[in-house]
């Protein structure tokens, strides 16, 4: 044993036990060492790893294929050490008859002796230092003691290095608990500002600019208090998934506590990218979550802000993101992206309103309004979409989207969705027959609808009973519903009224690959353009570049597209010139009552 090479390598290993060196690189090195300083053709240490163990170095490849052997053919000296916390020594492999599995395969490579170490620590082994030599050989006393030590050297090392993974992932832990939401591992309010500082500043370099979605769940406590708390944590978690889905990849979804969410994004070319998706994110809620079987509505309330950077603080931009939310839960507020994605009736709890929903659904005291459906081309009325609305004694409506939300959480929205449907296909069919001119209806209808077993047949039902054509029948889905994959009973209810010659819309763009998106497998008639896509017409290049988009695909195979929310002659006009067919909005017509349908004009606004 050459005793000053074993100096000079301890003393080097001392030097580095410190260090923040990789175990993996420490341990090769030792290896390559140990042949340096002791008699022996190769080494290897191998590692405890429940009740086996793992390769971890060898000074050659050939040794490498040994140390692994020992695990696979569960005998050899290195588990034997490890079991008894004692060197196992074999100086002669052919004469010894401890391992008849190993020792065969050792010979066959090569190796005509082995000697193992135990790594110790504390009362345990945690792996083993196997020295080969491919000669018979008996270790002297003092090579015995150098093996021994050097085994001790690299047991502190590999301890040293789980120490210090430990310590590195507890800090990692620790910082990631100190900047997420410990419910939904959502960013919390100090990455958020974090977060929104970085935007403001890319912002004013960029020129352009950083927006807040500010979003509070309407009623969350009427969900706690109906069904305890573990349902509220688990429908938390759900809104949180669905709103991360509708996101762009860059955008950043926090949790401040409770049930407000806030999104921040960055690089926003102007007000409509915020705008489309503030409107994502609201219509995501139009279905309920999914929460252990049940089905479990939740509304929303989105607040949006819009900062240049210039000067302006992140805390500024959240308060103000914070104050359009509350104005978006005032009455008779629209369902639209930027107001608010559930609008609640005033300052009436959710559980007020449920209540009084299911009174007045059974009353049938809930009216139905209709917006005109417009050829752009002919500027004749074609036909109307029903909205359900909810009359107030002091004046004033509940708006549709907090009626629909209303009637999720209630369970009621299947009764109230067969009455809208019933209502509207009689006053239609009542209005053309007074006139004798032939009109359609569009109707709404949730993914709760679409997916009763019986829906099929209440839509059938009140065809027959109204004497409506069910050509003349268009049932709009939403798009949360139709970006969602296949559901078997909303497919069946879907082919079966496509059977009886019912219409179906997509009230929003569909997936490609979804079963409601074009050429699914569900059948597609009618593709609504979002409002936010025609608001950008004439202003936003990417808006007019997604409403070219639609109407290129909707024509390769044969759909109408209705395109919602026109408010100006410009945005009209221009959708003439991309060859829009038909269209809806306050330009066009507002919604109005049948006895008011009955006195309008049969040609809109050119």
């Amino acid at each position: 044993m050459n005793q000053q090479r074993l100096t000079a390598v301890l003393a080097e290993f001392a030097r580095t036990l410190v260090t923040d060196y990789p175990v993996q690189a420490i341990l090769e090195h030792l290896v390559r060492r140990v042949v340096e300083v002791l008699p022996v053709s190769g080494a290897g240490v191998m590692l405890t790893e429940g009740r086996g163990l793992r390769f971890a170095a060898a000074s050659d490849d050939v040794l490498l294929r040994i140390e692994s052997l020992q695990d696979e053919v569960g005998e050899g000296p290195c588990l034997e050490a490890c079991r008894t916390g004692q060197p196992v020594l074999v100086p002669d492999l052919a004469a010894d008859e401890r391992f008849p599995r190993f020792a065969p395969a050792a010979l066959e490579a090569g190796m005509a002796a082995v000697f193992t170490f135990p790594l110790r620590w504390q009362s345990g082994q945690i792996g083993a230092l196997d020295l080969y030599s491919d000669v018979p050989y008996e270790l002297s006393g003092a090579e015995f003691g150098a093996a021994q030590i050097l085994a001790d050297v690299a047991a502190a090392y590999v301890v040293n290095a789980r120490s210090r993974d430990e310590l590195s992932a507890s800090a990692a832990e620790m910082e990631h608990r100190s900047l997420h939401d410990p419910l939904t591992g959502l960013a919390n309010r100090a990455l958020l500002l974090d977060r929104l500082t970085r935007a403001l500043l890319l912002a004013e370099r960029s020129g352009t600019s950083a927006g807040v979605l500010f979003l509070d769940l309407d009623a969350f406590k009427a969900v706690n208090d109906a069904h305890g708390h573990r349902i509220g944590d688990l429908l938390l978690l759900a809104v949180a998934e669905r709103m991360q889905s509708v996101l762009r990849p860059g955008d950043t979804l926090a949790r401040l506590g409770g049930d407000e969410f806030v999104v921040v994004c960055e690089g926003l070319s102007g007000p409509s990218e915020l705008a489309r998706v503030a409107e994502r994110v609201a219509l995501a809620f139009r279905s309920p979550f999914l929460v252990e079987g049940r089905e479990v509505g939740a509304g929303a309330s989105i607040g949006t802000a819009m900062g240049s950077g210039a000067g302006e603080l992140p805390q500024h931009l959240l308060e103000a993101a914070d104050r359009a939310m509350y104005l978006a839960k005032r009455p008779a507020r629209s369902g639209g992206a930027r107001g608010g994605a559930a609008g609640t009736a005033g300052a009436r709890s959710w559980a007020s309103l449920e209540q009084e929903l299911a009174v007045v659904v059974a009353e049938g005291s809930l009216e139905v309004a209709y917006q005109p459906v417009v050829d752009l081309a002919t500027a004749s009325w074609v036909g109307v979409e029903a909205l359900v609305r909810w009359p107030q004694r002091l004046g004033g409506h509940v708006d549709a989207a907090a009626v629909v939300a209303a009637a999720e959480r209630a369970g009621l929205i299947v009764p109230l969705g067969a009455w809208v449907l019933g209502r509207a296909c009689a006053d239609v069919r009542s209005w053309s027959a007074a006139d004798g001119v032939r009109r359609s209806v569009a109707v709404n209808v949730s993914g709760t609808q679409l997916r009763h077993p019986a829906f099929a047949e209440i839509v059938e039902d009140v065809l027959v009973r109204t004497g409506t054509p069910a050509a003349d029948l268009c049932l709009e889905i939403s798009p949360a519903e139709s970006a969602d994959g296949p559901d078997p009973a909303a497919l069946r209810n879907v082919h079966r009224l496509r059977d009886l010659g019912v219409r179906i819309a997509v009230d929003g763009f569909a997936s490609r690959h979804s079963a409601f998106g074009p050429g699914g497998e569900a059948g597609v008639d009618v593709v609504k353009i979002a409002r936010s896509y025609v608001g950008d017409l004439g202003r936003e290049p990417v808006g007019e570049g997604v409403v070219a988009s639609i109407l290129g695909q909707a024509a390769r195979i044969d759909l109408r597209v209705v395109a919602e929310g026109i408010e100006t002659a410009g945005q009209l006009e221009r959708l003439r010139g991309l060859g829009c067919s038909e269209g809806q909005g306050f330009l066009l017509g507002r919604p109005r009552s049948l006895a008011e349908l009955r006195l309008g004009p049969v040609v809109a606004a050119r």
